[in-house]
């Protein structure tokens, strides 16, 4: 299902995402990225894993550049530290942004 990302959860969005990234003919590769605070085995300690600010999906372009989209829900906004790993993907010629619907995250790949 693709939509405009009204109404939808985070999680769905990016699914549908996924699913027109996989197609587009701009784009080599892309995948979802995981960062947070997990516990360990059996009661383990909890550590950290992924790096921190890194954009929920992770690409390349077809022309070589590196791919970064942070997905939200609507209404949501990225973090401080999130807008500046975007914003060091893009003064380094990557095509980088933040969305909230499917032709949002086509608008990042096609600069637009």
């Amino acid at each position: 299902m693709v939509s405009d990302g009204i109404g939808m959860k985070e999680s769905d969005i990016q699914n549908d995402i996924m699913n027109a990234l996989t197609v587009h003919p701009m784009v080599v590769w892309a995948y979802v990225t995981t960062c947070g605070t997990v516990r360990g085995r059996h009661g383990g300690r909890y550590f950290n894993a992924g790096f921190p600010g890194l954009p929920d999906i992770i690409g390349q372009l077809k022309d070589g550049r590196i791919l970064g989209i942070e997905v939200k829900a609507p209404g949501k906004q990225p973090s401080p530290i999130q807008h500046d790993q975007l914003t060091l993907m893009r003064v380094n010629n990557g095509a980088a942004g933040w969305c909230d619907s499917v032709q949002g995250a086509l608008d990042i790949v096609e600069g637009t």
